[in-house]
Formats: C-alpha cells, sequence, structure tokens
C-alpha cells in the first residue's frame, strides 16, 4: 500500500487531476439529484408555516410574535384537569395554582424549560383558526409561547411530535400571536 507521501508526490499543480470514469452503460436510469438538509428542514421539528407577514411584523405593538397556543377563558387550567381527573377532579378551573401546574406540566412533557405563559392580542387570524375565543379582535389573552419569530428560536424550535400532543391536550391548533405582554410565568 503506498504511503500518502508517495500518493502526495504523484499529484502535480500543473496537470489536471486524473478522475476514473466508466462509460454510460445503456438501460442506466439518469444521474439523482441529490438533496442536502437544511438547517430548518428538520422533519421532527414543527411547521410553523404559515409565518406572519412583514407587515404584521413591522406593526406589531411590542415588536414580537409568538408561535404557541390559545390559553384565555380558562384552557390551561381546564387543560390539566382533562390530564389528571383523579387528582385534580372536583378542582375549581378558577384557581391560581392550576395555572402553575399545567405550565410546569406543559415544560416537563415537552423537555422545554423555554416555554412560557404570555398575554396577547386576539387577532382576526386567531379568531378564524380557533372559533371558540370569546374574545373580539384587539381584546387580550393568555397564551401558552412555544417560541418567537427569531432565527435562533425557530432553529431550536419544538418538535412536531410534542405540538400534536399538546393539540390534543388543547383541543386546538398552535398560531401566531402578537405579544402584549411578557409574564414571568
Amino acid at each position: 500500500m503506498p504511503s500518502i507521501t508517495a500518493r502526495m508526490q504523484g499529484l502535480s499543480l500543473e496537470e489536471p487531476p486524473q478522475v476514473a470514469t466508466t462509460p454510460p452503460q445503456a438501460g442506466d436510469a439518469p444521474p439523482v439529484r441529490r438533496s442536502y438538509p437544511r438547517p430548518n428542514s428538520d422533519p421532527t421539528q414543527v411547521n410553523p408555516r404559515p409565518l406572519p407577514t412583514a407587515q404584521e411584523c413591522r406593526t406589531a405593538r411590542r415588536g414580537c410574535m409568538y408561535y404557541g397556543f390559545y390559553a384565555g377563558e380558562l384552557e390551561l387550567p381546564n387543560m390539566i384537569i382533562k390530564c389528571f381527573p383523579e387528582e385534580l377532579e372536583g378542582r375549581d378551573p378558577c384557581d391560581p395554582s392550576l395555572y402553575l401546574a399545567a405550565v410546569e406540566f406543559i415544560r416537563d412533557v415537552t423537555n422545554r424549560p423555554d416555554i412560557a405563559i404570555h398575554i396577547a392580542w386576539v387577532a382576526q387570524r386567531n379568531k378564524d383558526q380557533i372559533p371558540s375565543i370569546g374574545l373580539d379582535v384587539g381584546e387580550c389573552s393568555f397564551v401558552v409561547a412555544l417560541f418567537p419569530l427569531e432565527r435562533e428560536a425557530y432553529m431550536n424550535r419544538i418538535t412536531q411530535e410534542n405540538v400534536d400532543m399538546l393539540a390534543e391536550f388543547f383541543g386546538t391548533k398552535p398560531s401566531w400571536w402578537e405579544i402584549a405582554e411578557f409574564t414571568t410565568l
């Protein structure tokens, strides 16, 4: 077996490298174009499209859009009661401790400590997607914020499997929300 040094000495900068080729055989399939995965095409990550328009992003009052689930009107406490009917049977959904328990449960089952509850303005897009929203367009509601519309967060977004699980818990699909207030929940 020739050494690397011997093979390197056989190369010349003046001559183009010789590449062995085989002539195409009759009946061979045409060459297949290789596809290379892009950083944002991971099939395990959620596809949050359609993204908000550039106009929506520019006119966002706080300048921040989040992808998440509607959690207003006791949706979050009702979700945790539905997940643990034996333990939480008879609990009042207005109990504030249920909000904290629900957030911690969501963080735990998704293994995403960055999930938070924020307050967002209800847009027409949200009302169209979730007809059960009892609020008018422009009013504020709680949302379970999965990730912001920022490059780094988008590249490290939650998995589709986790979003499907949360969609089953909430009974709705996630949507893009214009954030009104950030909370520490």
